[in-house]
């Protein structure tokens, strides 16, 4: 079974864009390939970007056909409500959920190609200049907290980033992994933990962030390293527990799907 939704501005091109999705294996260059694939696909009808959600574990496949919405239905739906709130990212175009007896196997978030770079790309070009370019992340970092967005994976790689005059553009990507809420103060400064960059420009981006604030900048910073220190323990006990606990039981539901009867 397969359900999708393709946007009002796209539906006379419904069977280019399913061809699409029929034809993702074969089809496009890689942009990511890991737990999640994303390609590049040209087409006559333009360029567009798919991302295959397929390295699901059974409880989420369970969760998500029942009482969750797909990855890629949050995609979707996040796309738009970043573009309602005056925030760039990728325009979506559909997405599809395949079931397979009853339970949701892969989904697939369609959206326009976004021709900007991520953040990790541009600060190992070395072209521009960081100091400006951090302060300016930080920025926007504080205008997405007051907006009521915080990116749950903002990373180097999530970040897009395109030059203009004078200054530095942003779009978000990732959006499954966006909260609708607006963090407080402490909150919003541990949102720079997974942005992997060296440690001087951390500690400029958090001074830049305590300042837009009226925070005390070594204080935001050493707030910050205990609290990413700490979180970094935990993340390493739940996987620990989550491979004595849940991933066997998955490991023999799957074995036992794949058995001859």
């Amino acid at each position: 079974m397969v359900r999708y939704k393709i946007e009002t501005e796209f539906e006379h091109h419904k069977d280019a864009i399913l061809r699409m999705i029929e034809d993702f294996e074969k089809n496009g260059t890689v942009i990511r390939n890991d737990r999640n694939v994303i390609k590049k696909i040209n087409s006559p009808i333009g360029i567009f970007v798919i991302k295959c959600f397929k390295g699901m574990y059974f409880f989420n496949k369970l969760a998500y056909s029942t009482i969750r919405p797909s990855k890629a239905i949050r995609s979707y739906q996040y796309s738009k409500q970043l573009h309602e709130k005056g925030i760039i990212a990728p325009k979506p175009v559909a997405y599809v959920d395949k079931y397979q007896s009853g339970l949701l196997q892969t989904s697939y978030f369609v959206s326009v190609y976004h021709p900007y770079e991520n953040l990790y790309e541009l600060i190992r070009k070395d072209v521009f200049e960081k100091e400006h370019l951090l302060k300016s992340i930080a920025r926007f970092t504080k205008q997405l907290h007051e907006k009521g967005i915080y990116h749950r994976d903002y990373s180097s790689g999530n970040i897009l980033v395109k030059k203009t005059e004078g200054d530095f553009e942003f779009a978000l990507v990732d959006l499954n992994r966006i909260s609708f809420f607006q963090p407080n103060y402490w909150q919003g400064l541990k949102n720079f933990s997974r942005i992997t960059l060296p440690e001087e420009h951390v500690k400029l981006l958090i001074r830049e962030y305590a300042s837009l604030h009226g925070e005390s900048p070594e204080k935001s910073i050493s707030y910050f390293y205990s609290t990413t220190s700490r979180a970094a323990k935990w993340r390493k006990i739940r996987k620990k527990i989550r491979s004595l606990t849940l991933s066997p039981i998955e490991a023999w539901l799957k074995k036992r799907k794949t058995s001859p009867q």
